[in-house]
């Protein structure tokens, strides 16, 4: 819980001084979280673990935030699921992967730890964990990380008041606001969360789902299809979805009812491993 550890400035003259032929770094930092006083960190200290010296080595800050702790990490950089294209801009890879979400009576406590990071980075890239989500705290942290790119959740829960005027008023603010532009899905119960952050992040370029039961694909495929036909969705060009079982029929048959019906004009479709990839060109 020592400061002298997120002291990016002093790495770097240890590092220069001391480590020319360093190749690889790996740098952890606990801070607990006081009920009493909540956390103290030196801002200014840690702010330059962002700065041109460690993104030219490729040195990415990774933060967890715990109900309880948060901890800072300086890792090499590795590839994750959002990076999908060839060029990746490195100053704007700090991922934030939120443990241990709190039940209601702790949340605001919870949003306050995660906004105690921000005057050191943006965060980019946000990853809940194995935790489940419930829409309306979506809500409440997407509004305090307004430079996020990409989103995972990994169990989301659709809130019963999504209907309430408040709800509807926070939803909105978000989806015009946020500018996240990949998300994954990483265990879907039910269409209608694919739909609700669909409509949650109209700039979405790419959506990743894998669905927990079998599904009817060509069924999901039209409808998710004739949805964003509909509601004009002008930036999505990739679906990237999960099948127990591929074969090139299941290939075949979709590409056969999506020329058919007319729901894409120009479009690949494709296996990857057990998933099926479907992109398009936007018009």
């Amino acid at each position: 819980d020592n400061d002298d550890y997120l002291d990016a400035n002093r790495w770097k003259t240890l590092i220069l001084d001391y480590l020319h032929y360093l190749k690889e770094l790996s740098l952890e930092c606990y801070k607990n979280i006081k009920k009493e006083s909540g956390i103290r960190i030196d801002f200014e200290r840690a702010k330059p673990f962002t700065s041109l010296f460690w993104i030219e080595r490729k040195l990415i800050l990774e933060i967890q935030v715990a109900f309880y702790q948060i901890i800072y990490s300086i890792r090499p950089f590795k590839k994750r699921w959002y990076n999908i294209n060839s060029f990746i801009d490195f100053s704007k890879c700090t991922h934030l992967t939120m443990k241990s979400v709190p039940c209601d009576e702790y949340i605001e406590s919870f949003l306050s730890s995660i906004c105690t990071v921000l005057p050191v980075t943006d965060i980019y890239h946000l990853d809940t964990s194995n935790e489940r989500i419930i829409s309306s705290l979506l809500l409440k942290i997407l509004n305090v990380l307004p430079e996020l790119d990409s989103l995972k959740i990994c169990y989301l829960s659709i809130s019963q008041a999504r209907h309430s005027f408040i709800d509807d008023q926070n939803f909105r603010l978000v989806s015009y606001q946020n500018k996240i532009t990949k998300v994954y899905l990483a265990n879907v119960k039910k269409s209608e969360e694919v739909y609700f952050l669909l409509n949650l992040c109209p700039r979405m370029q790419y959506l990743k789902v894998n669905f927990i039961y079998d599904i009817d694909h060509k069924l999901f495929v039209r409808n998710f299809l004739r949805t964003i036909n509909s509601n004009r969705h002008q930036h999505l060009q990739s679906l990237y979805f999960q099948v127990p079982k591929i074969d090139v029929q299941i290939i075949n048959e979709l590409e056969e009812m999506i020329n058919h019906e007319k729901l894409l004009r120009h479009f690949t479709i494709k296996r990857i491993l057990n998933y099926i990839h479907l992109e398009w060109k936007l018009l």
